[in-house]
This record gives C-alpha cells, sequence and structure tokens, in this order.
C-alpha cells in the first residue's frame, strides 16, 4: 500500500538505483532523509535499524545518525533535523498546549519541535485548560489525541513497560498510568524515620 501512495505521489526509481526521486522545483530529489537518534541507546539503535531496513525495501533511503544528548537537543530546538525517535514521558494529566497547540509551532526554540498545526486541536486544548471537573476532560483529551493520531506529525511506536518498588515505610503511594510507572513524591509522607 505505501509503494501504491509512493507512486501516486510521484515518487519511482527512474533511475533504477533503487532509490525513489521526484523532479521537485525543476530538481530530481532522491527520497532520503536523516534518523536522529540518542546515541546512548542501544534500543532506538536497533528501531532505527529496523526502519531503515523497511524503508529500503519502500526504496527510501535513510541515514541514521547517532547523536550526542546535548547536541540533540540543540538540533530539536532549531528543528535542524530531518526525523528523529524519541521517548515521551508526562504527567498523566498534562496540559497539551506547549507540545501541541499551533501557537508554538513557528517560535524558534519551542517544544513543538515537529511544528504541529492543527486549529481543531487547538480549539480543544483551549477549551481543556478551562474545563475543571476531571470527568469533562477525559472526551477533550481522547479527541485531542484521536486527532494527533490521525494527523501524524509523529509515529508513536510501543509503549515502555516497567517496574517500580517503593520503600514498605512510606505512606500514600499512588501509582498514576502513563508511559513509565509515574507517582507525584509531594503525596508520600512517612510516620517512621529511615
Amino acid at each position: 500500500k505505501a509503494k501504491q501512495f509512493l507512486d501516486k505521489a510521484g515518487w519511482k526509481d527512474t533511475n533504477k538505483d533503487g532509490t525513489r526521486d521526484k523532479v521537485v522545483e525543476g530538481k530530481k530529489v532522491e527520497f532520503k532523509f536523516n534518523l536522529m537518534i540518542y546515541s546512548g541507546s542501544p534500543t532506538y539503535q536497533q528501531i532505527a535499524e529496523i526502519i531503515k531496513n523497511e524503508f529500503t525495501k519502500l526504496g527510501i533511503g535513510v541515514q541514521i545518525n547517532p547523536t550526542k544528548w546535548e547536541l540533540m537537543l540543540q538540533k530539536l530546538r532549531k528543528k535542524d533535523y530531518d526525523a528523529t525517535i524519541l521517548g515521551w514521558v508526562s504527567d498523566y494529566k498534562s496540559d497539551p498546549f506547549q507540545i501541541w497547540h499551533g501557537s508554538q509551532a513557528d517560535i524558534p526554540e519551542s517544544s513543538n519541535s515537529g511544528s504541529y498545526k492543527n486549529e481543531e486541536v487547538d480549539k480543544l486544548i483551549t477549551k481543556l485548560r478551562v474545563t475543571l471537573e476531571e470527568k469533562d476532560q477525559i472526551p477533550i483529551y481522547r479527541e485531542i489525541h484521536r486527532l494527533i493520531a490521525e494527523d501524524q506529525p509523529y509515529t508513536f511506536l510501543y509503549l515502555d513497560k516497567a517496574c517500580v518498588g517503593i520503600d514498605a515505610r512510606l505512606a500514600n503511594f499512588k501509582e498514576y498510568p502513563m508511559l513509565r510507572p509515574h507517582y507525584d513524591t509531594r503525596e508520600w509522607y512517612s510516620t517512621r524515620a529511615r
């Protein structure tokens, strides 16, 4: 199906070198891109290799660029990359404004490093910020997530599962559902000394 979409969009391997190409603004462009990954992550390296192999089957060239974290952050802030693999951790009830609101898309060094814009999502985020009841927030979050998944500014690949241990002397430990075990240390207390 992907090959059909690429053909329909005019990306074909006209010179039979294994990589699709297309004339864009009068110049022949090969369908290749750099995939920036965190150099300290064997998992990201494995994922990048799978992506590269699958894209090669489609006639798309992928250059994997392992990058140190500090440089990676600079490139993300400056929007100086083709594609990247990142891991997300957020509060279980986070405000999506910073990353997903279109007003942040063109601001230099904003957290909306993908320059994502969708007017419908913007309206929902604005509505969410003034909706106080959790039961009323849930359908708004779900619609925001549905629209983002439909638009595909990011391709969410997998969900990490992890275990967490807690000292028995700590009370009021609550684990909140999200990407990784998440908790709020401000809620903890202990009636016993260490």
